[in-house]
């Protein structure tokens, strides 16, 4: 994420175990600062794959 040629814009990434997922959002600057979502399960009783699926990221 840090090689990101576009310094000037936020870069987004995910990580996942395959039943995991956690997004990361990074800014970066002098210091770069990162913020990470919680983690999202698809084998959850509250079927947050619909909610996974949603994010989306905006130009």
């Amino acid at each position: 994420m840090l090689a990101n040629p576009y310094r000037n814009k936020p870069t987004f990434g995910m990580m996942t175990t395959g039943g995991s997922f956690v997004f990361i959002k990074l800014i970066q600057g002098e210091q770069p600062q990162y913020a990470t979502s919680r983690i999202f399960e698809l084998r959850n009783p509250d079927n947050e794959l619909y909610d996974v699926l949603k994010i989306r990221t905006y130009a």
